[in-house]
């Protein structure tokens, strides 16, 4: 071995020899190709090396660093291409917004700074007495609505069955002026009648619900009034209209009748024009009959004296009466007929038309009938909206007050608490934070590395509070590089921790602790 003092001068040494200074000169000792320099407190040393000798150990060195500094550089240019490095990085975690969702006056706070909760635990209790009184009601009003459901239901199948039991009845169209003006008006005030039965048979169930909640106590009474007038008002306007209805079906039933009476008057008369048309033909026929008969005894009187010779004239004369009675006979049976089939046709119009007479009145008993269906149907049909109302005003105010108690949307520890026991709180209000005990790394890079960060990747975190503990992670989600160029808001890598690393220091890792992150890619 070669050392020297520090005066410059070289000497060799043997290299098993243990050499031991006390000068303050640096001692440079070539141990296996590492060089180690060691200070030293003597200088007594003595010059045994020669200046080539010198300079050799000057090329020896020179030679060893550079090896160490190309060994270096390598193993550190090689670190670079399979890692990533920032220690622009902090702990992070997301925060919960502890909010009541109802308006109410806290009773108790059950949750203080910093404890630890679980997901579920009752952090804040508001009064739940008037939501109690809310879900009474609400029960109260859907058992009656179930009720009016039942009784309307009962109801419409008594009247449908009513309808089914009468026999489908036509009447023919009929072109009289006063009838059709008659069914106009009809029409004119059935169609009024859907808007006023809807409105008052909510008007009626409303009443008989305000009736009930009063006699339970959850519900004033000037609420029942109010609900009572409105009924007055239009249980009137339903009658009303109803009575319109009724007039307007009377004048049409009357001027159907009196339109078929006519046609009966007139089937009736030509009967009887027909039996006179007959009557006075049959009486010519025989009238001509009988003009011809006294000629034909004339003659015969004159011609008595000259039988004999006109004998042939009697005979041929005697003929032509004889079948002038046939053929009168005929004439007689024919006009008989005639006047029969137009007698048996007068006498169906009668009947059909007296049919019809008793079809108008059961037409009004069976519009009457449909009416009161219809009016099932809209009851009916009112009655379910109530029961559906009522289900989701149940469903509501049980909602209402579970809310009472405010539970912990997740594990976590409260930070911040903005409640005490008498406040009044609304909607939307924030109580408390809470931080979940799942922190992760937020980092940011160059944009050159973020194009080789991807999610998946492993990764050594060191927190600069807790310098003593290396923790690995992930790579959870990386922000493109575009976008992460106008991000201001938060750095573009996201890492997160190994649970397994976090053990015991998992309370220890607070939000905003600087931080330092390998990623290996």
């Amino acid at each position: 071995m070669e050392y020297s003092d520090s005066s410059g001068n070289v000497e060799q040494a043997d290299p098993s020899q243990s050499i031991t200074n006390t000068s303050n000169s640096q001692i440079v000792v070539a141990e296996q190709g590492v060089l180690v320099v060691h200070p030293q407190e003597i200088s007594h040393l003595q010059v045994l090396s020669k200046p080539k000798s010198r300079k050799l150990l000057l090329m020896s060195l020179l030679s060893t660093g550079a090896v160490a500094v190309l060994i270096g550089g390598a193993v550190r240019w090689q670190y670079a291409l399979t890692h990533e490095v920032t220690d622009r990085a902090y702990v992070a975690t997301d925060t919960y917004a502890v909010n009541t969702r109802i308006p109410g006056q806290v009773v108790s706070v059950a949750a203080t700074e910093n404890q630890i909760v679980k997901k579920g635990s009752v952090l804040v209790k508001l009064n739940p007495l008037k939501y109690q009184a809310k879900v009474k009601q609400a029960q109260i009003s859907l058992e009656q609505a179930q009720q009016q459901v039942k009784k309307a239901t009962t109801n419409r199948e008594a009247a449908k069955a009513k309808i089914k039991n009468q026999s489908k009845i036509q009447v023919p169209g009929q072109n009289d002026a006063v009838v059709v003006a008659a069914r106009s008006q009809l029409k004119a005030a059935q169609s009024k009648l859907k808007p006023v039965f809807a409105a008052f048979a909510k008007a009626e169930l409303d009443y008989e619900h305000f009736v009930k909640l009063h006699q339970s106590g959850n519900t004033p009474l000037k609420t029942l009034q109010d609900s009572k007038t409105k009924y007055d008002n239009l249980f009137k306007q339903h009658n009303s209209s109803i009575e319109k209805v009724r007039l307007a079906r009377t004048k049409l039933t009357t001027a159907q009748q009196n339109y078929l009476d006519r046609q009966i008057k007139s089937a009736q008369q030509k009967v009887e024009d027909a039996r006179k048309s007959s009557q006075e033909a049959k009486a010519k026929l025989q009238q001509k009959l009988e003009l011809y008969r006294k000629k034909v005894l004339d003659n015969q009187a004159k011609s008595q004296q000259k039988i004999e010779q006109y004998s042939k004239n009697v005979l041929e004369v005697q003929a032509k009466v004889k079948k002038l009675k046939a053929d009168h006979q005929k004439a007689v049976i024919q006009l008989e007929k005639q006047f029969a089939a137009k007698q048996e046709q007068q006498n169906k119009a009668i009947t059909r038309l007296t049919t019809q007479k008793q079809v108008v009145t059961q037409q009004a008993e069976t519009e009457s009938l449909v009416l009161d269906y219809e009016k099932s149907q809209i009851y009916l049909k009112t009655a379910q909206t109530r029961l559906k109302q009522a289900q989701t005003q149940l469903k509501n105010a049980e909602y209402q007050l579970y809310y009472t108690k405010i539970t912990a949307p997740n594990n976590g520890q409260i930070n911040i608490k903005r409640t005490q026991a008498g406040q009044k709180v609304e909607p939307g209000q924030t109580l408390m934070s809470l931080v979940p005990q799942k922190p992760w790394i937020a980092a940011d890079f160059e944009e050159e590395q973020l194009k080789k960060i991807k999610p998946g990747q492993s990764v050594q975190i060191q927190l600069k509070a807790l310098t003593d503990k290396t923790f690995t992670g992930k790579v959870q989600s990386v922000l493109p590089p575009s976008k992460a160029q106008y991000n201001h808001l938060r750095p573009p890598v996201k890492i997160s921790f190994d649970p397994k690393t976090l053990g015991k220091y998992k309370l220890l890792i607070t939000p905003g602790t600087p931080a330092s992150v390998k990623i290996e890619l």
